[in-house]
């Protein structure tokens, strides 16, 4: 089931990510709460950050400015389309890099990155629990998960909205908050936006 639906969500993606103007307008109106995102990681010059479900790359100039020249930004998509949009964006800052691969399953070893940051990514992710296992595996003990997403409200409205994320986005997670809440001690509701159903929240990875 699960790997149906990441097949699904590739498919998606790689469809969206020819939208390139839908894209621009993304990045604009959500840039306020990555960049509260990106601050919240507290990297420093010279660390590592990981960028999960980059899509083409919005984040990237955000995550590499932080971490400077001498640091290192991974960033990782499923989609073909939006891991080649990624790359052309990262291409201009150095101390990133794009890998097409699956979230649950990093191609990094234990202990490898500072940070990790997911932005309106971890929604649309199947198997969520296997990413954050992944992300307890990669991100060093002290590190910091920041994470931008959002929840469908209550009743109703929510289970259409839900329905039709679903076929738009490939959304699978209707509580990003509430599964961090569930796995981790340290979760930290950093700001909430369009009337808390938006998050930027901090995990402290132990």
């Amino acid at each position: 089931m699960a790997e149906d639906a990441a097949r699904r969500g590739q498919a998606v993606y790689d469809r969206w990510a020819d939208y390139g103007v839908l894209y621009r307008a993304v990045d604009r109106a959500t840039r306020s709460v990555r960049e509260t995102g990106a601050a919240a990681l507290d990297v420093v010059a010279g660390d590592a950050v990981l960028d999960l479900g980059c899509g083409p790359g919005g984040s990237v100039p955000l995550l590499a400015d932080a971490v400077g020249p001498d640091g290192t930004v991974i960033a990782v998509d499923y989609s073909a389309g939006m891991a080649r949009r990624a790359a052309d964006r990262a291409a201009a800052h150095p101390p990133a890099a794009v890998v097409r691969g699956d979230a649950g399953r990093l191609p990094l070893r234990e202990d490898a990155v500072d940070a990790a940051f997911a932005s309106l990514a971890l929604s649309a992710m199947p198997a969520i629990g296997d990413v954050l296992d992944e992300v307890e595996r990669v991100v060093r003990p002290g590190g910091r998960l920041v994470v931008v997403d959002g929840r469908v409200p209550d009743g109703a409205l929510g289970s259409a909205l839900e329905g039709a994320y679903r076929r738009l986005v490939n959304f699978r997670n209707p509580d990003v908050l509430a599964v961090l809440r569930r796995r981790f001690d340290a979760v930290t509701v950093v700001e909430s936006f369009d009337a808390g159903l938006g998050v930027v929240a901090r995990v402290d990875v132990e």
